[in-house]
């Protein structure tokens, strides 16, 4: 039977169980890429062409990529019993490339869906690149058409809810992979969006609580010791075990929730 509290239940359980494993797992993959990232982002270079800011730009693709190997190095675990850390890597690693091109399918399908809006952002570029979205004037069309496209995204990325688990555990190429994501989905749409949404909102309070408590004593600290970076430093590596510790929260959850919804109880013949 599939309930929220249940899968939530079977995540801490497992949890519990598993934390020599997951903890390490998390920060080694999520926690350092996100570490990484941070620093290659902390001193934005004034010019994108220079070879340092290529080389960082580099970095950070090479970072994310690092944390989606990871992503699915902790769902492998969640759903394979008796699996080391050196299997699950392998495994995520494994199936990195045919989730890339599923992601980038549906990135692609969500990004034509937005494009006939674009031109109305064209007046305000120079805003947009400062971080400013006030005193944006669209057409009533472009406002209606965000809209709908936004509940489309949002009903579409609920329903792939459990996509990360069903690339992890199953062979076949990105549409049977979507395709047998929507089918574990059917009937739980809103039980999965409420949760997305209170996860989402409970993460983002955390973040900002972290952010506004620890950034500014580290800022403060940088100043008394006359080395601002050290705080940035410190700043981001509080903000790496933040996101280590809420990706393998959701990681696991995810993998629960798929073993509920399709009756899994170990992981298909994929694993080899």
């Amino acid at each position: 039977m599939f309930t929220i509290q249940a899968v939530w239940d079977d995540s801490l359980a497992f949890m519990r169980r598993e934390r020599a494993l997951l903890v390490p797992l998390a920060l080694a993959t999520l926690g350092l890429g996100n570490m990484v990232i941070a620093m290659a982002q902390a001193e934005p270079s004034a010019n994108p062409a220079d070879p340092t800011a290529l080389a960082l730009q580099v970095l950070v693709l090479l970072a994310a990529i690092w944390m989606a190997i990871g992503k699915l190095g902790l769902i492998t675990l969640a759903l394979r019993s008796h699996c080391s850390v050196g299997e699950a890597l392998r495994h995520g690693g494994a199936r990195l490339g045919i989730y890339l091109i599923t992601a980038l399918m549906i990135g692609v399908i969500f990004g034509l869906l937005f494009a006939p809006v674009v031109p109305q952002f064209a007046p305000y570029l120079t805003q947009l690149q400062h971080n400013d979205f006030t005193h944006i004037h669209l057409a009533r069309w472009a406002r209606l058409w965000i809209a709908v496209v936004a509940i489309f995204v949002m009903y579409v990325s609920t329903r792939l809810f459990v996509l990360e688990a069903v690339v992890v555990d199953r062979k076949g190429n990105p549409l049977e992979l979507l395709k047998q994501s929507f089918q574990a989905t059917r009937g739980v749409f809103w039980r999965l969006l409420l949760f997305t949404l209170g996860f989402s909102v409970f993460a983002l309070i955390l973040a900002a609580a972290v952010a506004a408590s620890f950034g500014t004593l580290f800022a403060i600290l940088g100043k008394l010791i006359d080395t601002p970076f050290t705080g940035k430093v410190l700043e981001a590596l509080v903000q790496s075990v933040l996101t280590a510790g809420l990706g393998m929260i959701e990681a696991v959850f995810t993998a629960k929730a798929y073993q509920r919804l399709t009756g899994a109880t170990t992981m298909a013949s994929i694993f080899k």
